[in-house]
């Protein structure tokens, strides 16, 4: 990650919280980076509800969490996320001068 990247991706990362908060309510909000098999990072953004088990929290959310995934739920929630953010990712995605 890139200097301009990294100073990019914080106020990035809290306005998708923001909008994730307002939209679900989530308990916690999780944010996982990876990076080790490409040579760019991808980071996904999991917010938990109570109806998680503990035993599916943390670290284990992305591995166990997807078999608990409401995908229309998902897809609705997606959508309203692109509507209020608007173009703001593609922009700071060339603003940063990220490449893919």
């Amino acid at each position: 990650m890139s200097e301009a990247e990294a100073r990019a991706m914080g106020p990035l990362l809290a306005r998708l919280g923001k909008v994730l908060k307002e939209l679900m309510a989530p308990e916690k909000l999780y944010v996982y980076g990876y990076g080790e098999n490409h040579a760019h990072l991808h980071f996904l953004v999991c917010p938990r509800g109570p109806e998680v088990p503990e035993d599916h929290r943390a670290a284990k959310l992305y591995s166990y969490g997807k078999s608990m995934v409401d995908f229309e739920a998902a897809a609705s929630v997606a959508a309203e996320v692109k509507k209020r953010l608007g173009g703001r990712i593609g922009r700071m995605h060339e603003s940063a001068g990220a490449r893919s």
